[in-house]
This record gives C-alpha cells, sequence and structure tokens, in this order.
C-alpha cells in the first residue's frame, strides 16, 4: 500500500476508529494527507508491517483502533501542526506527555 491508499483507506473506514482517530483523519483529508504527522504515522506503519509480516491495512486497524486522543497527538513531531490540529478539533487536553 502506498501512502495515498492509506488515506483513501482511512478515508474508507474512519467510522470504525474512536472519535480522535477519526478527527485525525478527517484534519488529513483537509490537507490531502500531505502532512508530516501523516507521513510519520505512514512511515511507522509500514516499518511495522515489514516486521510483522502482516499487511499494512492489519496494522492500521489494530494499532488506530483504540487510541486516545493524547495518543493522536503524539503523531505530531512538528509542532506547528500540532497546533493547527488542536485548533481544529478545539480541544487542549488538560496534560499532555
Amino acid at each position: 500500500m502506498n501512502q495515498v491508499e492509506v488515506g483513501q483507506f482511512l478515508q474508507k473506514k474512519k467510522n470504525v476508529f474512536s472519535d480522535s482517530v477519526r478527527l485525525f483523519i478527517e484534519w488529513n483529508e483537509s490537507y490531502h494527507f500531505q502532512t508530516k504527522a501523516f507521513e510519520w504515522l505512514y512511515g511507522n506503519v509500514t516499518v511495522l508491517a515489514a516486521v510483522e509480516h502482516t499487511t499494512i491495512d492489519q496494522i492500521l486497524l489494530g494499532r488506530l483502533m483504540d487510541q486516545t486522543f493524547l495518543d493522536v497527538l503524539s503523531f505530531f513531531k512538528d509542532e506547528n501542526e500540532r497546533k493547527k490540529f488542536q485548533t481544529y478539533t478545539n480541544i487542549s487536553p488538560l496534560f499532555s506527555s
């Protein structure tokens, strides 16, 4: 699965995930999945699929199913993107890691 296919897969499956993951997917949709956070997620999922000898879609479903808002925030390595996402969601956690 390439990065475009992963974006399409997530668009189709976004309703099976938690609200936090769904917001992450919808925010990435608005940027056509051209964000650093999505690139980071894609890179990690690709590596996990290779190491665990499984498919990318299985990794996505398994790893994203129960992610909390704080878990989703950990996808952001760029502070500006993280702030944009928090503005989009209008959620500011009291505690963050």
